[in-house]
């Protein structure tokens, strides 16, 4: 009798513990790794500090760009990929000896030398990280200003990746142009895209 009660009560709280352990064990192994090629549209924002002119800021020694991204419907790629964030490191740009810091022209010939550093979340699935070096200005045939630049991507959809940044037709004018004091640009969804 012992013997049973023994056992019984044995099951009663091995029972449970192999319950947390399955659970435990489901949870971590619930991130994959996507494979294949997925293109996804996005948009944004990017922000200047200090604010670009065209003549630029004596005494600026360092100009700071943050871009603030978000993707929209992607296509392509195992399991499907469903983006919930996008995070772009600051990018840092020193003047060079003797220079304005923060003109419209820098923001163009600096790109070239630019390095972007990108994470992108995915719903169940593990981070893809990428790093934009040296990208080349372009024109879409909207007239939209932009950039488009190639890069290696880790984690998930690992391979080669390709990027086409494009402002909208707004923004376009605002640093063409370069009147006034530029705070932002808008990164026009419907025509930037990128594939990794």
């Amino acid at each position: 009798m012992r013997i049973k009660k023994g056992l019984l009560v044995l099951i009663a709280v091995a029972m449970p513990l192999a319950s947390v352990a399955l659970l435990e064990g489901t949870a971590v192994a619930g991130k994959v790794t996507g494979t294949g090629l997925t293109k996804c549209s996005f948009g944004g924002t990017i922000n200047f500090n200090p604010p670009l002119t065209k003549n630029g800021t004596a005494g600026v020694k360092k100009e700071v760009t943050t871009v603030t991204a978000s993707l929209g419907a992607c296509s392509g790629g195992t399991p499907k990929a469903v983006a919930t964030s996008v995070t772009v490191k600051p990018i840092k740009t020193k003047t060079a000896k003797g220079q304005n810091g923060a003109t419209c022209s820098s923001f163009d010939t600096a790109s070239s030398t630019a390095v972007v550093k990108v994470k992108i979340n995915w719903s169940g699935e593990k981070p893809s990280k990428f790093s934009v070096d040296g990208l080349k200005p372009s024109v879409n045939t909207s007239g939209e200003l932009g950039f488009t630049g190639s890069f290696s991507v880790g984690g998930s959809y690992a391979g080669t990746g390709h990027l086409g940044v494009f402002l909208t037709p707004a923004s376009s004018n605002a640093i063409g142009t370069c009147s006034g004091s530029i705070r932002s640009l808008q990164i026009d969804r419907s025509t930037s895209s990128g594939s990794i």
